[in-house]
């Protein structure tokens, strides 16, 4: 049970079907923040004994039995929600009739969506990711060497590539040269790349430099935290709004189908949440364009976590913050996402 509800029908595919790779070679089957530890590590085992291991089968039996027991249910948006959608991993197993069953803790094909998260450079230094500016080096030997076994051995089967979940597509030289530099027939499977992105990079020149992936990037989560020039130079350190808002008036002429503007609830920018609906006005040549809210978590870098957690009810402000919630529930319910429930 989570806030009310009973979870014994539902059933989650991530453990055969998504890994995140991070910096140290950890593989994620979910965002960290999410679930209580990693299935292994790509540097000191193949990737075959990770994907395979005992940690990931205990994953898959935990879903097949719908214990959940390695998921941090109250961080999990999909696990907390009355009702499923289709950006949800998390299925009732009535809805999919026995096809769940047919699923083995042993799997030989491999993930479908790959998150890359082993890169953490990016041109900003956002409070709630970080406490200074991190960029890579090209020849960082360990990011290279991870690099080298998720293209060889991790994308074998895979058919859609988040990039990234750690730092910034245009601002990482390992995964701005893979953009810059992809081949189709080098990977036949991919369909799809999903980019996750602060957009201050995404420039006409540098759109145009990765020309052979414009046919798959049709998905994008574009990170702002703000709706003023003020608050966003606060919660998106060393960005320019000013930037941004030309970049995403680019991007709106592009051929890109769903844009996801998310927003890292914080005592910094809550009172924003609501105008933040507004900047979906830039973006009007795009089919779906939906904002995302999600509640500050704490990545073991924040020294004044509990000040910045609003969402939480011991917080000075929090009565505020719910009051604001709940505007914007009213106001723009059709077009939001977020883990704010239970509350």
């Amino acid at each position: 049970m989570i806030g009310g509800k009973n979870l014994k029908n539902r059933f989650c595919r991530q453990p055969w079907a998504f890994v995140e790779v991070h910096p140290n070679g950890d593989i994620y089957t979910c965002c960290p923040g999410w679930i209580t530890k990693s299935i292994g590590n790509i540097l000191e085992n193949t990737w075959e004994e990770v994907w395979n291991g005992d940690i990931a089968k205990e994953f898959r039996e935990t879903m097949l039995e719908s214990t959940f027991s390695n998921c941090i249910k109250e961080n999990c948006e999909h696990l907390l929600k009355e009702e499923l959608d289709q950006h949800s991993p998390v299925y009732e197993k009535d809805e999919l009739n026995l096809l769940w069953k047919k699923l083995k803790l042993e799997d030989d094909s491999g993930p479908l969506v790959v998150n890359f998260c082993y890169d953490r450079s990016c041109n900003l230094s956002c409070p709630s990711c970080r406490d200074d500016i991190i960029m890579y080096p090209e020849g960082h030997k360990t990011t290279k060497k991870i690099h080298n076994i998720v293209l060889k051995d991790i994308l074998k089967n895979a058919y859609r590539l988040y990039i990234t979940g750690s730092g910034d597509p245009f601002g990482s030289p390992f995964f701005r040269d893979f953009l810059q530099k992809y081949n189709k027939s080098e990977y036949p499977t991919i369909g799809e790349i999903h980019l996750h992105t602060n957009a201050i990079l995404w420039t006409p020149n540098m759109w145009k430099s990765m020309k052979n992936v414009h046919p798959l990037v049709k998905s994008v989560e574009i990170s702002i935290d703000a709706s003023t020039s003020e608050t966003y130079s606060v919660v998106r350190r060393g960005g320019d709004f000013d930037k941004l808002i030309s970049n995403l008036k680019f991007i709106n002429t592009l051929d890109i189908k769903e844009i996801i503007l998310s927003f890292v609830v914080q005592e910094k920018n809550y009172k924003e949440m609501v105008d933040f609906l507004e900047l979906r006005k830039y973006l009007y040549n795009i089919d779906t364009v939906l904002c995302s809210y999600n509640k500050i978590l704490d990545w073991e870098h924040i020294k004044d976590y509990d000040s910045m957690a609003v969402w939480k009810s011991n917080h000075p402000n929090y009565t505020d913050f719910k009051e604001k919630l709940k505007e914007l529930l009213d106001v723009g319910s059709d077009n939001i996402i977020h883990n704010l429930y239970d509350i």
